[in-house]
């Protein structure tokens, strides 16, 4: 199913002239083969549900770029990364089992590594927003215009914070803008913050419950997942 929503999408795309989206559905394309690779390289079988999610996961990531999902609804996107530190998280208690077989690994120990190991993903990912944007032009790291600043750089004494309130406009090289432009700073740092808000609630989930329900579990001797 959803590699078939996906090529609709990419017909969409292709009929609509919307070049940007293009590249979008066809990385999406290999993105929704991902679950059924996990299974396969790392022996396991994800939950039923789990697997749904990861599949409308990345499915409503290409839809904020194709459908325009990300300026229709603005918190589309923090939706998405929390989603996001919840599947990473998901996958994080499943990795110490996987690494230390034929050791017992505590389910705390599990539940701190799954929370380590998602916000690591979510700053990987936007090391490569902020390369994308860089090198290619791009703005997957979102702009804000604010309307104050607080830098030592504009006080005289570095010692000292100098500060600009109630900023209106600001213009560059003629062109009036609404505030000042934060270069993606809040964009980025909201992002990780709702996605380590989202690993931090499944990782309680995964104490409350003592482990007895997760959501990847190793491959029974003799399957083929």
């Amino acid at each position: 199913m959803g590699e078939l929503l996906t090529a609709i999408s990419l017909v969409h795309a292709i009929l609509g002239d919307d070049k940007k989206s293009i590249p979008v559905c066809l990385i999406t394309f290999v993105l929704v083969l991902i679950p059924d690779l996990v299974e396969r390289l790392f022996h396991c079988r994800i939950q039923t549900e789990v697997y749904l999610l990861c599949i409308l996961y990345v499915l409503c990531s290409m839809a904020g770029d194709a459908y325009q999902m990300y300026d229709r609804i603005p918190i589309w996107d923090k939706l998405l990364h929390t989603t996001g530190g919840l599947v990473f998280a998901m996958f994080g208690t499943y990795l110490p089992s996987l690494l230390n077989k034929g050791h017992k690994t505590s389910i705390f120990m599990c539940a701190v590594f799954a929370v380590c190991f998602s916000v690591a993903v979510s700053a990987l990912w936007e090391f490569y927003e902020f390369g994308a944007d860089q090198l290619l032009g791009l703005d997957m790291q979102r702009d804000t215009f604010i309307t104050a600043i607080d830098s030592r750089l504009l006080s005289g004494d570095l010692n000292t914070v100098g500060s600009i309130s109630g900023i209106e406009s600001v213009t560059v090289n003629g062109i009036a803008l609404e505030g000042y432009i934060d270069i993606g700073l809040i964009d980025t740092m909201m992002d990780m913050l709702v996605e380590t808000l989202g690993a931090l609630i499944y990782a309680a989930f995964y104490l409350i419950t003592r482990g007895e329900r997760p959501a990847f579990r190793p491959a029974e001797k003799g399957s083929t997942p």
